[in-house]
């Protein structure tokens, strides 16, 4: 049976991160702040500058394009912080 201290741990860790969603359409998420490929550079060093650097898990939908995630790892390198990590299902 698992541990239930040790799985709210792993979830308040999780809260910590930086949470990048990208639909099917390209349409980006940082922290629920709904963005596209020419406002990530702003959000990103918003939500760094304000966060602190964290790691940023990404989620993306298998039909997202892929330049929008190069321009997602991008926007996070140009911010300063490059601990990004892809959440798969």
């Amino acid at each position: 049976m698992p541990n239930s201290n040790n799985a709210q741990s792993t979830a308040s860790k999780n809260k910590k991160d930086i949470q990048i969603v990208v639909n099917d359409k390209g349409v980006i998420f940082v922290d629920s702040t709904k963005t596209d490929t020419k406002g990530i550079y702003r959000v990103m060093y918003d939500t760094i500058k304000k966060r602190g650097k964290k790691k940023i898990s990404l989620t993306s939908d298998i039909k997202a394009p892929y330049g929008v995630i190069i321009r997602i790892l991008d926007a996070a390198k140009r911010a300063g912080d490059e601990n990004v990590g892809f959440v798969t299902s």
